[in-house]
């Protein structure tokens, strides 16, 4: 019992200024949409993967592993956008933007190696 009122004790002393997620953001489409995509794009990092550890040490694996980049920062520009949304994080108005031109980039530069292995 004493440990429990020490721990209380300790909390309410580190304790600072609370403030609670914005959780009704939620309920707006385009919230729903970053979601879906959010979630799309972590199924497919765990489908490039699998792909990646097929083709790995082939001529497709480079290619391959630009998509699986791509995915990866695709979701990491969700991740920070939900984030933002739901103001857990504040983000500099520029980093959402920059990741998903870098996601543009990987994949297009991905879309040039397999073209230029198979054609």
């Amino acid at each position: 019992m004493k440990k429990i009122m020490l721990f209380g004790f300790a909390v309410l002393l580190t304790a600072t200024n609370a403030n609670a997620a914005n959780f009704a953001v939620i309920t707006s489409p385009p919230i729903f949409l970053n979601v879906f995509i959010l979630v799309l794009a972590f199924g497919c990092i765990l489908g490039a993967l699998s792909i990646y550890k097929l083709v790995k040490g082939g001529n497709l694996s480079k290619s391959w592993q630009l998509f699986v980049f791509g995915f990866v920062v695709l979701t990491i520009s969700q991740l920070g956008y939900l984030a933002q949304a739901f103001e857990i994080l504040t983000l500099p108005i520029f980093i959402i933007p920059a990741l998903m031109v870098i996601t543009f980039g990987l994949f297009l530069y991905g879309i040039i190696e397999t073209k230029k292995i198979l054609g």
